[in-house]
């Protein structure tokens, strides 16, 4: 091979790895910039909305006959200041579809709410239970209890002859139709993948997950 060709050659393949290490460059430098957005995304957003669908998970399991009147206190759905503001909305920007549908979750969500609401004040009205505010953690909550005079009286019979029990089950049956546990699983593994994959694209430290 004489000098010309070697020449040509080596011309060659520096032409063709500038490009490669420009771009290997390029992507490095985005993701270093993109690093803080994603940790905030990851910290703030994914892993306190992944909990929260855990919870709401079991919640939808304890309303029933027999942790009748603690239900009645239950809060589920994803918290709307974690649905406002840039982090959300850089999450969004990225995954539209999945936005959608948690807040179309929420929504689903709001509606068991309500008609808890509406069987907490039939309840009330038939003398069944009390309701009054608590303090926990500087935070107030509502706080409901069965009434005296039927502590010591079998539940399922003051539901029945309350006429309470079959408002439970419409309940449970409003959270079946809306597949509200099936919703939440759905979610509960599309947003792991995701942190998982951008714990790993912009290595996410536990110390910086304060993990």
């Amino acid at each position: 091979m004489n000098f010309e060709t070697y020449l040509a050659i080596t011309a060659i393949i520096i032409s063709s790895i500038s490009p490669i290490s420009a771009l290997k460059m390029y992507q490095v430098t985005k993701r270093d910039k993109e690093h803080p957005v994603i940790l905030e995304i990851v910290k703030d957003f994914l892993t306190h909305t992944i909990n929260t669908l855990k919870v709401d998970k079991k919640r939808f399991k304890e309303i029933d006959n027999s942790s009748f009147p603690t239900f009645l206190d239950l809060h589920f759905c994803i918290n709307n200041r974690f649905l406002r503001g840039a982090i959300f909305d850089r999450f969004a920007k990225r995954k539209p579809l999945l936005k959608r549908q948690i807040l179309k979750y929420n929504e689903l969500c709001s509606k068991i709410h309500e008609k808890i609401g509406e069987f907490k004040k039939i309840a009330l009205d038939k003398g069944v239970i009390d309701s009054s505010s608590i303090t926990i953690n500087g935070e107030g909550g509502p706080r409901t209890v069965i009434k005296d005079k039927y502590e010591n009286v079998n539940l399922a019979k003051i539901l029945e002859e309350k006429g309470l029990e079959q408002k439970i089950r419409d309940i449970k049956i409003s959270i079946e139709e809306f597949g509200l546990d099936k919703k939440a699983e759905n979610k509960i593994r599309k947003l792991e993948r995701i942190k998982r994959k951008l714990q790993d694209k912009y290595n996410l430290t536990d110390e910086e997950l304060g993990w």
